[in-house]
């Protein structure tokens, strides 16, 4: 199952933020997944030893917080994930473990007028 479809998360009275979501296949090994900006992707699929790839972030947009969202499963091995270059957890640095599903918000945010950009990361252990 793969595809896109809206996800409207916005309030009743406004002001909210609205992404899109789109369900994807694992990807290829050793390949490089970029994630678009404002948009929650979902890995249809379980991860395991066999699956190794990057994790790169799409176009960002000066003078706004730039949100990538990836959701995916763990099976019974653990899959190589690279995350962005520089990333800073904000929390702990995430681990991995067997049977386990993991949100992975990144935050690019320019920190300066040059522009000069820091990537923050989140990661939540969904039960």
């Amino acid at each position: 199952m793969s595809g896109t479809f809206n996800t409207p998360q916005a309030s009743p009275g406004g002001g909210g933020a609205e992404y899109s979501a789109e369900v994807i296949s694992v990807p290829a090994n050793a390949s490089t997944l970029t994630l678009d900006r404002s948009k929650e992707v979902f890995i249809n699929g379980t991860l395991t030893n066999s699956n190794s790839f990057s994790i790169a972030l799409g176009t960002q947009t000066v003078g706004k917080v730039n949100e990538y969202i990836l959701i995916l499963k763990v099976g019974a091995t653990l899959p190589t994930l690279t995350h962005p270059v520089g990333v800073v957890w904000r929390g702990e640095t995430p681990i991995l473990f067997a049977n386990e599903t993991w949100t992975f918000a990144y935050q690019y945010i320019q920190v300066t007028a040059g522009p000069s950009w820091e990537i923050y990361g989140t990661a939540i252990k969904n039960v």
